[in-house]
């Protein structure tokens, strides 16, 4: 995760605590299903599973809890997504997001596309994040 600010204090002044954003892109025949399926789907699942740790680690926001913790539970969102595609395979989605809690950011990424985050400094652009490729011909895929 990254912080967000250097002071301490959220930067975009959002009022709350908490924000989902995410990129679902779909490709072959029943693309567009699966991505709306991940789309409609993951922001559910994400949401119940962190109400479920947060029940377990009995505190009262999903900011308090572990790193760890949150990033299991997107990638259990991920993986019950994928399982639950009403395509059953026949379509494809890549799919990228970013969960904001507190000042922690969580970046997630399936697919071949690629995600990335920059920052303006004294009037250069500067990568200071970049997720890789997922190819299913990568060891870790399989």
């Amino acid at each position: 995760p990254f912080l967000v600010g250097k002071d301490g204090h959220d930067t975009n002044h959002n009022p709350y605590d908490s924000q989902l954003l995410g990129v679902f892109d779909g490709h072959g025949t029943g693309g567009e299903i699966t991505s709306n399926h991940a789309a409609q789907v993951i922001p559910r699942l994400l949401a119940e599973k962190l109400q479920e740790q947060m029940k377990t680690e009995q505190v009262l926001s999903p900011t308090a809890l572990k790193e760890s913790v949150v990033a299991k539970a997107i990638q259990e969102a991920f993986i019950d997504a994928d399982q639950s595609d009403p395509t059953n395979g026949e379509g494809g989605a890549t799919a990228t997001m970013i969960l904001q809690l507190g000042h922690r950011l969580y970046i997630a990424n399936a697919g071949d596309s690629r995600s990335f985050i920059g920052v303006y400094v004294d009037g250069k652009v500067h990568v200071v994040y970049a997720s890789r490729e997922d190819k299913p011909d990568l060891p870790d895929e399989r």
